[in-house]
This record gives structure tokens, sequence and C-alpha cells, in this order.
């Protein structure tokens, strides 16, 4: 009798367990942040779409735990005027958000957590342009630096119920990367990321 009691009270359990799916996409502009800067040069960022999926949880009444994965992309351009001399590196990492976040107004959304990425692939897309020639090719392996990252990210959100399963949402996010991603002595490189994220979340 005790048995099927804690069957029983497993199942309402589960039955009440509640959380919400939420595909998107999302603009990633990647900033890299590197010093010393040598003279002559400046590096750029490069935008990308891409998308992943997150999992809210619910904790308390406004309160949420939001997770998942995004696929965001690294990418810096150093552009060296005094030797007309200009180099573009990209990869991508897979980003775990850990998010704190707090529902008001019935519609919207703050968010603060950390973030941990690894790298998707072992290898990144390199293309430099010397004097107008431009030449492709891609790195062997990435740097033992570039495999991950971790950082801090704020969050903030809009959501629209549809149906009592089903809405839209948007998200601006900002991801300060902490990490130094280089080995090269003396040179700290991180890389900072702007989303603009639009996706659907699905109750389950």
């Amino acid at each position: 009798m005790r048995k099927l009691s804690l069957a029983i009270a497993l199942l309402v359990s589960l039955q009440t367990f509640a959380f919400d799916i939420k595909p998107n996409v999302f603009w990633d502009n990647a900033s890299p942040n590197i010093s010393p800067v040598a003279s002559g040069v400046k590096y750029q960022g490069k935008d990308k779409v891409s998308g992943g999926i997150l999992l809210e949880f619910p904790l308390i009444a406004g309160l949420s735990l939001e997770t998942g994965g995004l696929l965001l992309g690294y990418a810096s351009k150093s552009i060296d005027s005094t030797i007309n001399y200009d180099v573009e590196t990209q990869w991508s990492m897979i980003s775990i958000p850990v998010v704190a976040r707090y529902s008001f107004l019935h519609f919207l959304s703050v968010g603060a957590g950390p973030y941990f990425s690894f790298a998707a692939g072992s290898k990144a897309k390199v293309k430099s342009v010397a004097n107008g020639t431009t030449t492709t090719e891609t790195e062997p392996d990435l740097t033992s630096a570039a495999k991950s990252d971790f950082g801090i990210l704020g969050s903030f959100g809009a959501h629209v119920g549809l149906t009592k399963s089903f809405g839209l949402f948007g998200d601006l996010r900002y991801l300060l990367g902490l990490k130094n991603m280089t080995d090269v002595a003396g040179v700290s490189a991180k890389y900072n990321h702007l989303l603009f994220m639009a996706g659907v979340t699905i109750s389950i």
C-alpha cells in the first residue's frame, strides 16, 4: 500500500512539473576586445545569424531558471594599414547559459548569470588579404585557449502568449567574455557578444 501511494505521488509530481522549450534564431555580433593594439592595426568583429534551444524552468512566483544551448560565432578581423594586410578568423562554439530570470508586468523579464562555451569543432576558417590578393584556408587545429570560453550575461526579454501552451518571445542579451582566448604572451583577447533573439515558447 505504501509503495502504491509513493507511485501515485511520483506520477502526480511528474504531471505537475512544467517547463518551457524555446527554439530560437538570433543575430550575433561578436566583438573582440584585444589589448595591447599595435600601431596601425585595428580589430573588427563580425555578424552571424544562428540559433539554439533554451529551456526555462519555473522556480517560485516570478522567478525561473533558464539554460540550453546556443551556437555562437567567434570571429575577429585584424586590419594592418602599415603593410596593407588583413586577416579574418572565424569559428563556432556551443554556449550553455545558466540564467536566473525574473518576470514582471506579465510579459517582460530580465535575467543574469554565467555562460560557458565549448568549441563546436577543432578547426577555424582563416581568410587573409595581402595587397589585394585573398587567400582562404582552414586552420588544422584551434589553440587550447580558443577551445572554450566563459563569462557573464545580462538579458531583457518580452513574451506574448498566443495559446495556453504556445507563444512568441524576443530577447536582447549581452555576453561579456572573461577568458583570455589567446596563447600569445603579453596579449589579452576576450570576446563579447550582442544577441538579438526571437523564437517560440512551447509549454510542456
